[in-house]
């Protein structure tokens, strides 16, 4: 199982795919060796979203039209306004292929 995670920092946003969401969840505030160095100039940073997809291919697919919304052939045409209103866009491609679960994140 692979997982797309949008996690944040106050006003910051990063977003990422891993196999092992608490690892990196733990490596982006630095509790383990390993996060981005984007991260770590900020923090604490939690998980928003955790979506979890099969592959590891659908996860890199995810993540990167998620990153590039203004790019994205899924948002064409779309006046997308929040990252939740492009998940479940993405959501909606995704699942016409194959079963994907969203998990909001308290």
């Amino acid at each position: 199982m692979w997982y797309v995670y949008l996690q944040k920092c106050g006003d910051l946003v990063y977003i990422g795919k891993t196999n092992n969401p608490e690892r990196r969840l733990r490596q982006h505030n630095g509790e383990l060796a390993g996060g981005a160095k984007t991260t770590s100039r900020a923090g604490p940073w939690k998980h928003e979203y955790l979506i979890s997809l099969e592959t590891e291919k659908e996860a890199l697919q995810f993540e990167w039209a998620l990153q590039h919304i203004h790019r994205s052939k899924h948002f064409k045409e779309k006046k997308v306004s929040s990252y939740q209103e492009a998940i479940t866009i993405l959501l909606g491609v995704f699942l016409t292929a194959r079963q994907v679960d969203l998990h909001a994140v308290d």
